[in-house]
């Protein structure tokens, strides 16, 4: 099965059950402060808070609801979110948003620390900031800055992500850089759009790329899997996912129902997505 079929797909109400987790919307309530104070507070500028406004106190924290009205939208995220944890990936927490009996989006908790200095990864030149030169026989990066990278690289290319470039914050001390939080997992899993690239804001290459964002294709792939020993142990883990296992673990944990025509799409994208990949890895030998 090659599409989830619009029917289904846009209703959302096929997911809910009586017992379904998540956090009541009517349990959220307005930040009553200006959106300047709100700025400071949640260490977001407010140019972004101008179009992404939907904040709101629930347990004294601030969460941000994310209206979504498409099954797949909600489960790219859900899995999304599961993918990360699997493969040790920092990573927000969603909750379902509930509206009576209805699931109407995901909520997530702010995780910036308001005394933190985040940019776009794509704002970061690692390689100038670290004076280093790129070669993918030597990545000379801090240990735990490769690692994560890699384990990056493999998830997002591996679930066909879409929008990266834009969706990757990094937090600047003076001594260091660290990958904050991934989020924003819906545009993924695609098969009527399977690209085999996808353009990465950790690398910046102005020769090859969006905006300075590395082009990550399967070439450069093949390349990484056959001299890089860490990323090829992380490819073979993301290879080794259990697709069934994740859905069946988001349904249990969520109290939700899956449809049946739901699981064989994320099922058949998987097994094609598997199958395509460890074809063009025989190559390398």
């Amino acid at each position: 099965m090659d599409f989830i079929t619009n029917k289904v797909n846009q209703d959302l109400s096929l997911l809910y059950r009586d017992n379904t987790r998540g956090i009541k919307c009517s349990s959220l309530e307005s930040y009553k402060g200006t959106i300047y104070e709100l700025s400071k507070i949640l260490n977001v500028d407010v140019e972004t808070l101008l179009y992404k406004n939907h904040w709101y106190l629930y347990q004294d924290e601030f969460y941000y609801l994310k209206k979504r009205a498409c099954i797949s939208y909600i489960l790219n995220e859900l899995l999304g979110e599961y993918i990360s944890r699997y493969m040790s990936l920092p990573t927000v927490t969603y909750d379902l948003a509930l509206d009576d009996d209805k699931i109407v989006g995901l909520l997530s908790k702010n995780f910036l620390r308001s005394d933190g200095n985040y940019k776009q990864a794509s704002e970061i030149n690692f390689l100038n900031m670290l004076k280093l030169n790129f070669t993918l026989s030597n990545l000379s990066f801090n240990k735990e800055l490769h690692e994560i990278l890699m384990r990056i690289i493999a998830k997002d290319y591996f679930v066909c992500m879409r929008d990266r470039g834009v969706n990757t914050l990094c937090e600047e001390s003076f001594f260091d850089v660290s990958i904050a939080p991934l989020y924003d997992y819906e545009k993924s899993f695609s098969i009527s759009s399977f690209l085999d690239y996808y353009y990465n804001p950790l690398f910046s290459s102005y020769s090859d790329g969006v905006r300075g964002m590395r082009k990550i294709d399967m070439r450069f792939i093949r390349r990484l899997f056959k001299n890089d020993p860490y990323f090829r142990e992380q490819l073979e883990k993301m290879l080794d996912f259990d697709m069934l296992r994740a859905l069946d673990n988001i349904r249990d944990d969520k109290k939700i129902n899956l449809p049946e025509e739901v699981v064989q799409y994320y099922l058949y994208f998987n097994n094609l997505r598997k199958e395509t990949m460890i074809k063009s890895l025989k190559k390398v030998g």
